[in-house]
């Protein structure tokens, strides 16, 4: 059994399913989520519920098999390990990057971490590409839009604040991208191919709506309610050609449009000074990277 801590935004949560459903499908094991960390999360929810997700949840009995899945210190994991035998494993995230051991755990591991590269699911992309569509039909709003995006030639671009901009400490640790490097971003897609017209989201629209400005025809998307965000991730996808914010949540808007040809920016400085310095696996190789 394959047991995965689910935690964060919904883009986080993906992160962690997608290499919770490869770890299990490759040992024919059963994957099941650990959401106990919602119960004291006042800011997120488990969310990944509005996709056709088949994991069930974890039982208090599935996770006292490891411990009660705490993050332990290093010493008492390995403490654990002695004592519970190799077949019952707590495998924590080390690193930010790509961490190809991950992918030899035995068939019966606890993880704990955010998992944020395609390189840990790339095998069963087209597994993760199914169960990440709407489990319910979009909203009237929703799919209106959804029609509209799916001309050629549409490009989304996300501005990402909110929690973001919320503190100084934020700030230090996200690199906020600003209307200079939207500038950019949008330069490069230009000179790579037509765009038709660009739809904007964001968690502050009216100040994306105030601060860029633009060189090709723009519709700003107001957020949907939390209950339907996820909504505006589908409607990324919906796009031909994406400019991403350092964002886990437009990264998966981009990574699960079906679109081809397509041009996906990202940016070059994923984190501030206070965030992990080694982010060369976040994006796939044929994303552009700008700084």
């Amino acid at each position: 059994m394959i047991v995965m801590r689910i935690h964060g935004g919904l883009g986080n949560q993906m992160f962690q399913y997608a290499l919770g459903c490869r770890l299990a499908a490759d040992r024919g094991c059963t994957f099941k989520m650990d959401i106990r960390s919602f119960e004291k999360d006042k800011l997120r929810h488990f969310a990944l519920d509005c996709f056709q997700i088949d994991a069930p949840v974890a039982t208090a009995d599935d996770i006292r098999q490891f411990g009660g899945g705490l993050n332990w210190h290093p010493r008492l994991r390995r403490l654990w390990t002695r004592l519970a035998g190799p077949s019952k494993r707590i495998i924590q995230e080390r690193r930010f990057g790509f961490d190809p051991t991950v992918l030899g755990v035995p068939g019966n591991a606890y993880l704990y971490g955010y998992w944020q590269t395609e390189k840990y699911f790339l095998p069963a992309s087209a597994a993760v590409r199914k169960v990440f569509q709407p489990r319910k039909p979009l909203s009237e709003r929703s799919q209106r839009l959804a029609d509209e995006m799916a001309l050629p030639g549409t490009l989304s671009i996300h501005v990402r604040r909110g929690d973001y901009v919320a503190s100084a400490v934020n700030e230090a640790f996200h690199n906020v991208c600003d209307p200079a490097w939207y500038k950019r971003a949008l330069a490069e897609v230009c000179s790579r191919t037509d765009i038709t017209r660009a739809y904007v989201f964001s968690d502050d629209i009216e100040w994306a709506r105030s601060n860029l400005n633009l060189a090709v025809p723009c519709e700003f998307v107001p957020a949907s309610p939390r209950e339907l965000d996820f909504e505006d991730m589908v409607l990324m996808s919906c796009c031909q050609h994406h400019i991403i914010a350092n964002s886990s949540f437009s990264w998966w808007g981009a990574w699960l449009s079906d679109k081809t040809p397509s041009v996906v920016v990202a940016p070059a400085r994923w984190f501030g000074p206070a965030g992990p310095t080694d982010t060369q696996d976040i994006c796939p190789d044929q994303w552009i990277k700008v700084n």
